[in-house]
């Protein structure tokens, strides 16, 4: 996990480099990159500084590269997740918690409610500042296949629905 942390701050400051250059303005396309990490305290606590560096990197810098992070944690206490890194996550979504000082902590703003939710899809979404609290569904995995095709391959998919629409015009 350390190495591939590594080499994708490595390409990030790769890609800032090449942006700088004259020719960004030519670059249309790139490739967006999603780094999907679950429980990030318990990797932080067993990888250490080898991989809270680069990824605190990324997730400062990232962005404005084409490389987005999005994290969870069961555990969002102030001690395994690092001041830096929590301060760039643009957003956050808070599920319940247990305390007052853990909703602090995982909404990034005191006075949130967090550890007053009722559990089962009630979230809170804090970005820049404002808190909105909304409910969640499930879904299973067919649906998300099902909601997450078209954005695999949007061509094809475009292609499809309009034959199916086509049809239903006939």
């Amino acid at each position: 996990m350390i190495r591939r942390m590594s080499a994708l701050a490595a390409e990030m400051e790769r890609r800032e480099r090449d942006a700088s250059t004259r020719f960004a303005a030519q670059q249309i396309t790139r490739p967006r990159v999603v780094i999907v990490i679950d429980e990030l305290a318990d990797a932080l606590q067993t990888c250490g500084r080898e991989l809270e560096d680069p990824l605190t990197r990324l997730v400062q810098r990232g962005r404005s590269a084409g490389v987005s992070v999005i994290a969870c944690t069961q555990k969002p206490s102030a001690s395994a997740v690092g001041t830096l890194m929590r301060a760039n996550f643009p957003v956050r979504l808070v599920g319940r918690v247990t305390s007052a000082d853990d909703a602090r902590v995982a909404a990034g703003i005191g006075g949130t409610g967090a550890e007053k939710l009722a559990g089962r899809g009630d979230f809170l979404l804090i970005a820049g500042g404002q808190v909105i609290r909304f409910q969640a569904a499930q879904a299973h995995a067919d649906q998300a296949r099902a909601q997450s095709e078209p954005v695999q391959n949007p061509r094809a998919n475009f292609a499809a629905r309009m034959m199916t629409r086509l049809q239903l015009v006939k």
